[in-house]
């Protein structure tokens, strides 16, 4: 165990504590809430730019951080974006497109796996991890402006949700090529 693979399991087990906070929380949502909320995803996407960057420097990439580290992407990802769809920020289909295409990108890895391939992260995957991150982060940030009293889908955030929707399915698709290609 290293500090990458610590850093990356710290996400992982971040995930839970704000969908807790999503739940416990009421409308309009506690401005302290919010702001623990924004801190949390900032430290999320800060970890994650941290734990590739040590890896790389100290040579300790593993096999274990390139399977975890795109796993804690995306159940981070996934627990912030279905909770702004719970709280009718965002429509449902958009966490929705995420998840299935964390779902096949997954599949596919596994496919590779059965081969004897580990498929580490591409580009495309890294863009969307910042593009989701950069969303949600904003998207916090405008419900604080608004003193956390939006209930119902406000036209930017709705924006902010689709270029995510849309980075997502460029990586998809990035992804689905990129591993039938080595693994064919």
């Amino acid at each position: 165990m290293n500090i990458a693979n610590l850093l990356t399991i710290s996400r992982i087990i971040m995930s839970p504590l704000i969908l807790i906070m999503f739940q416990l929380s009421d409308i309009p949502m506690h401005i302290s809430l919010i702001i623990l909320l924004i801190v949390l995803c900032v430290y999320s996407e800060i970890s994650d730019i941290l734990d590739g960057h040590l890896s790389r420097k100290f040579n300790t990439a593993s096999d274990f951080g390139k399977l975890a580290d795109p796993f804690a992407d995306s159940i981070y990802h996934l627990t912030i974006f279905f909770c702004f769809a719970q709280q009718n920020w965002i429509p449902l289909w958009m966490p929705m497109v995420l998840l299935y295409r964390d779902l096949i990108v997954s599949a596919l890895r596994m496919y590779a796996l059965n081969k004897k391939i580990i498929i580490g992260a591409r580009g495309s995957g890294k863009i969307k991890a910042i593009v989701q991150g950069t969303c949600s982060i904003v998207i916090l940030v405008l419900i604080l402006k608004e003193g956390g009293s939006i209930i119902r889908i406000d036209n930017k955030i709705y924006w902010l949700g689709l270029i995510a929707v849309l980075t997502t399915v460029w990586s998809a698709i990035d992804y689905s090529f990129g591993i039938l290609r080595k693994v064919n």
